[in-house]
C-alpha cells in the first residue's frame, strides 16, 4: 500500500471515530420516556364526530380508526394520551382478559 491509500484509510478512520465519539459525548434528547394511556370505543354513525370532539377535550388523540362489519356499532376508534405526572401503566393481569 502507498502513502497515499495510507493516508485516506486513516483520514477515513479518524473521521469515523469523530463521528462516533461526538454521539456519545453529546448524546440528543430521547422522547420515548413517555407512557401512554389507550382507550377504544365503537359508535354508529352520526355520533362518531361528537364523541370525538369530546374525548379531544380531555387530552386524547385518535390512534386509530376503522369501519367494522357489526351493525350495530359499526365505527371503531382508539385514542391514547399521555399518563399523567405520578401514575404508572396500568397493566392487566392476564386472567382479567376473558
Amino acid at each position: 500500500m502507498d502513502r497515499f491509500s495510507k493516508l485516506c484509510l486513516l483520514s477515513i478512520v479518524l473521521l469515523l471515530a469523530v463521528i462516533a465519539l461526538r454521539q456519545t459525548v453529546n448524546p440528543q434528547p430521547v422522547h420515548a420516556d413517555v407512557y401512554y394511556e389507550y382507550t377504544a370505543f365503537d359508535t354508529i354513525g352520526p355520533e362518531v364526530v361528537s364523541e370525538l370532539n369530546t374525548r379531544s377535550k380531555d387530552g386524547w388523540e385518535l390512534v386509530n380508526f376503522a369501519y367494522g362489519t357489526d351493525r350495530s356499532n359499526p365505527y371503531m376508534a382508539v385514542m391514547r394520551r399521555p399518563l399523567r405526572e405520578g401514575t404508572r401503566p396500568f397493566v392487566p393481569h392476564p386472567a382479567d382478559w376473558a
